[in-house]
């Protein structure tokens, strides 16, 4: 993938234990909305036409692939997959919010009928799963004794991970 050049790793402890406050978790809010929106909405890319073969195979070649104007480097235009995910993701958690968009007088992103809206989210949870199949993080999260837990233990989810800079793809 032509991106590839642009990932690099480096180790990160993540802050995920369910208490722990995000701008991006809770209800949606016109901010909330905003900074899932930056986190994946920037377009496509463009792919050279000499690099179609290591994307695609066989009659795939063949389809009508949307180009990419000669003025703007020529190609053929593509999205990168870890924004397709985090839209998907992000299409997910509005979906779970429901009719929260329109008791709180907000615009839902979801416009279309409620098959269409089923379809997408079911589209979106395969994307993922094959995505985390595919990366298979492989970071150990410990279980911790706690009587006071509702099964005697829970899982640390501040553990430590191998990343991929986010920042570095986003810029590319």
């Amino acid at each position: 993938a032509p991106a590839n050049e642009a990932v690099e790793y480096y180790e990160h402890n993540f802050d995920n234990m369910f208490s722990h406050k995000t701008p991006f978790r809770g209800p949606p809010t016109i901010e909330r909305e905003k900074l899932w929106q930056e986190l994946w909405d920037y377009g496509e890319v463009s792919v050279p036409r000499d690099k179609l073969h290591h994307l695609v195979t066989g009659v795939k070649v063949e389809k009508n692939w949307k180009t990419v104007a000669s003025d703007k480097g020529g190609g053929y235009a593509a999205a990168i997959g870890v924004f397709h995910q985090l839209h998907c993701l992000d299409y997910i958690r509005q979906y779970t919010w429901g009719d929260y968009y329109e008791r709180h007088n907000l615009t839902n992103p979801q416009k279309s009928t409620a098959v269409g809206r089923r379809m997408h989210t079911d589209h979106c949870i395969e994307e993922l799963r094959k995505t985390l199949m595919c990366y298979g993080d492989t970071a150990p999260m410990l279980v911790e004794i706690d009587p006071e837990a509702p099964i005697g233990e829970r899982s640390d989810f501040d553990s430590r991970h191998k990343c991929r800079d986010y920042e570095k793809i986003r810029r590319w």
